[in-house]
């Protein structure tokens, strides 16, 4: 495993450290990938030049080796709608259970 970068520690905003790591074992004849932890759900346009350089200068191209992903998190819904539905299943699943 290797931190290509980090930086902004303190910053809740700006906050990252990325990760590549590189290996091989009985498995596989050679495997690789990494990993850009922020505290956020979208990388930061701040960082993101910051980012590709030290992809670079690791010879791990930020745009042909990286994807970007949704790290968006889903609300919880309603809790009195997601209890009804828990609800609804368990009832399911005991009717189920009587029919055996």
């Amino acid at each position: 495993w290797y931190i290509l970068d980090h930086g902004f520690e303190d910053d809740p905003d700006l906050g990252f450290v990325l990760v590549y790591y590189r290996g091989q074992n009985d498995a596989w004849a050679g495997y690789g990938g990494g990993t850009l932890y922020t505290r956020k759900k979208n990388i930061p346009p701040e960082i993101l030049d910051r980012v590709c350089e030290a992809c670079e200068r690791a010879k791990v191209p930020f745009y042909r080796f990286w994807t970007i992903t949704d790290n968006t998190c889903p609300g919880e819904g309603d809790p009195a709608k997601l209890r009804t539905q828990f609800a609804e299943r368990l009832t399911k699943q005991a009717a189920q259970s009587a029919e055996v």
